[in-house]
């Protein structure tokens, strides 16, 4: 999310993309990172793939300005990757995607956590565009 407001200054709103397995640490950080990026959440509730265009729907009628897609463990956003990037394009949503897969199946950026090298005992962070 800082990444995305370092890229895009004037963002206010993001729409999230939870794992819908459950996996709500990430959500939790963002949340409390949100206010002192002067950002509001808007959060997508996906929990099949059927789910993925109304919440594309939702996220324009909320009128994010950009989108943050979370890491997946059930497996259902890796497996939705063409579409996810595809949605995100038709609606005009610049999105950063926790896998260099999404980068690599034409979305816009990608963060990951690399295990190469550690800052202060944490995972470096690098950007792929």
């Amino acid at each position: 999310m800082e990444v995305l407001k370092e890229i895009f200054p004037k963002l206010v709103r993001v729409a999230i993309l939870p794992s819908p397995g459950g996996r709500r640490l990430e959500l939790k950080e963002m949340q409390a990172a949100a206010p002192s990026l002067q950002i509001q959440l808007h959060i997508l509730d996906v929990r099949v793939a059927q789910d993925l265009e109304g919440a594309f729907k939702e996220a324009a009628k909320a009128r994010a300005g950009a989108l943050d897609v979370n890491a997946d463990p059930t497996g259902l956003f890796n497996s939705k990757q063409k579409q996810i990037v595809e949605l995100a394009v038709k609606n005009r949503l610049p999105a950063i995607y926790n896998s260099s897969n999404f980068a690599n199946a034409g979305g816009l950026m990608s963060y990951e956590q690399m295990r190469l090298r550690t800052i202060g005992g944490q995972p470096a962070t690098s950007i792929r565009f």
